[in-house]
């Protein structure tokens, strides 16, 4: 039981998050290199080994902000 609800609390942050970067992504004020990393970020949330480049991107581009 306490590994099913550590799994759903860990799919509900990682569904929250995915929220925040498609919103970020479609906002008016996001430059084209940051929609171009919260889409690979998206693309690949999936892929743990895909993803880690992708998240390390995201947050450099974040980090500029």
């Amino acid at each position: 039981m306490l590994f099913r609800s550590m799994c759903l609390g860990q799919k509900a942050i990682r569904d929250r998050l995915a929220s925040y970067v498609e919103e970020i992504a479609a906002s008016e004020k996001a430059s084209a290199e940051l929609k171009d990393v919260c889409k690979n970020y998206m693309d690949t949330r999936d892929d743990s080994k895909a993803n880690k480049p992708a998240a390390e991107a995201l947050i450099a581009e974040l980090d500029k902000l």
